[in-house]
């Protein structure tokens, strides 16, 4: 396993996971190529933009998009985007992404990390083990 910072040329590798992980169960989304790549695009371009993958074997198998954001009196990392393969899912990778997260956070002085998630997912249970917290004052909402 190695964790490196996103390049161009693993843009296709990192469409083709998203639609191999969401696609599939808990989520069961309908994503297509055409809509995961301007999905990701719409990453990349950010002007502040951060991306890691994982590879195994040379194959991408886990990807962080992110992105560095001005906050009040400090700056914060936003995770736009989480995702490792359904086969190499419980075999620590995600931990490890997480930890590479984290590491950057603390290099560049960035004052916390943050993101959002469902909580009916195991995405939300793999956040709290890895430290993150619910925060008790923000709610998400949407009509």
């Amino acid at each position: 396993m190695t964790i490196r910072r996103f390049e161009k040329g693993d843009f296709e590798a990192c469409t083709r996971l998203l639609i191999e992980t969401y696609n599939a169960p808990p989520w069961s989304d309908a994503w297509t190529t055409e809509t995961a790549s301007n999905y990701i695009s719409e990453f990349t371009q950010h002007s502040r933009f951060l991306g890691f993958v994982i590879t195994v074997n040379s194959s991408i198998v886990g990807v962080a998009f992110l992105r560095e954001k001005t906050w009040i009196d400090s700056n914060e990392l936003y995770v736009d985007e989480f995702y490792i393969s359904p086969y190499h899912q419980g075999k620590g990778l995600g931990k490890a992404l997480f930890a590479q997260i984290e590491d950057y956070a603390k290099e560049k002085g960035l004052a916390s990390i943050t993101l959002l998630t469902d909580k009916r997912k195991p995405s939300f249970q793999f956040y709290q083990k890895s430290g993150m917290k619910q925060s008790e004052s923000t709610v998400f909402m949407y009509k």
